[in-house]
């Protein structure tokens, strides 16, 4: 018998993004039902937060400096949110306008193990280990007060 999809609540993995010149980014990614942060290890990158709104902070100094991130990504960044909300009643392939984004699940067919992101904005495949769906103390879904995330 084939292992049953878990259901997203709490979830935490490290992410590593390929982007299709070879460049790679690596963080971390918490999720729990309508909250995300997807924060990246490197200081002079930013973290990116989701509850109702999106919003984002630089790591490195300056924790209110304001980014543009454009209409676009915002939309590929909903989809993969509504994705995770959705989660285990996920189809394979989501295309939109002119994006296109694939889903690949892990070895035993219990969470993902990737995304794939197809647009004119972005092209770069998400993968995800290291997973733990132990709860996630909610200080780090914060955007304001911003609380660093431990782990690294």
């Amino acid at each position: 018998m084939a292992p049953k999809l878990i259901a997203a609540q709490d979830i935490s993995c490290r992410f590593e993004e390929v982007y299709s010149n070879g460049q790679t980014q690596e963080g971390h990614i918490l999720y729990t039902k309508n909250k995300i942060r997807y924060q990246y290890l490197r200081d002079d990158l930013f973290s990116i937060f989701y509850s109702k709104l999106w919003k984002w902070k630089v790591l490195k100094n300056d924790t209110k400096q304001e980014i543009n991130i454009s209409q676009k990504n915002l939309e590929l960044m909903m989809k993969v949110k509504d994705i995770f909300d959705d989660f285990p009643n996920i189809e394979k392939i989501y295309s939109f306008d002119s994006s296109q984004i694939e889903l690949e699940l892990n070895s035993t067919n219990t969470f993902l193990r990737s995304i794939i992101i197809r647009s004119q904005s972005a092209n770069l495949r998400i993968h995800f280990y290291d997973c733990s769906f132990e709860p996630i103390n909610h200080v780090y879904l914060s955007f304001d007060p911003y609380f660093k995330y431990p782990k690294q």
